[in-house]
């Protein structure tokens, strides 16, 4: 029977952050007060999940980011420990593989180029640069925050696969709702006690190679 595994992308393939958003804003200099401002008003539902993205993005622009700028940063951070070999192993089990993240398309490019071949399904936000590198628009995400689970619905009914039969996996405590959702949820280098009380398994060891023994 095939199955449907999805993954988090900020904290759970990428090593060592647990927000690209607020990575590339302290590596641009961008003013954090302000970024913590946003995420307050969010939070509070003050503002809706597109003006959030536009709000961060404002931040980027105002400091005159550059596709070469993400670029260069995205070199300083690395994919979790077993990604490929885990992902690899797990198609060659039959299973169907998804992304579901509040991340950026560029961070997923930048350390997993050949990711289409790697992921059937990829559900993130999306930033697009001009041919003078500077952000000339985006397209956020319909699935962020707490419509992972949301989004892991549309990705399973699209596969045909019943939500017994997926696996959510993540970091955060907006990984919470997808994981409750799912037949199996992992937390999976979590810093989130809610996301580990919601979870069917926890798994503090960096290596993504830890859930195949979990998983058949």
């Amino acid at each position: 029977m095939t199955k449907l595994i999805v993954f988090d992308l900020d904290g759970t393939i990428i090593d060592d952050i647990e927000s690209f958003w607020a990575y590339a804003c302290n590596d641009f200099g961008c003013d954090i007060m302000r970024k913590k401002q946003g995420n307050e008003k969010y939070l509070k539902n003050l503002i809706t999940y597109d003006e959030w993205v536009e709000h961060d993005i404002a931040l980027w622009k105002e400091k005159k980011a550059v596709k070469d700028d993400f670029l260069r940063s995205m070199k300083k951070l690395r994919l979790m420990k077993g990604t490929i070999e885990t992902i690899k192993t797990l198609k060659k089990r039959g299973f169907k593989i998804g992304m579901i993240s509040d991340s950026l398309d560029i961070a997923l490019e930048a350390l997993i180029p050949d990711y289409k071949e790697l992921f059937d399904e990829v559900m993130i936000n999306r930033i697009f640069f001009g041919n003078d590198g500077r952000i000339s628009g985006w397209d956020s995400t319909e699935y962020g925050m707490e419509k992972k689970a949301d989004g892991l619905k549309k990705m399973a009914e699209r596969e045909k696969i019943g939500l017994k039969d997926c696996i959510f996996v993540g970091d955060g405590f907006n990984d919470v709702h997808a994981v409750k959702l799912a037949g199996m949820g992992i937390s999976f280098n979590s810093h989130s006690e809610e996301l580990d009380k919601a979870a069917d398994v926890i798994i503090k060891k960096k290596d993504l190679r830890e859930i195949l023994k979990y998983i058949s």
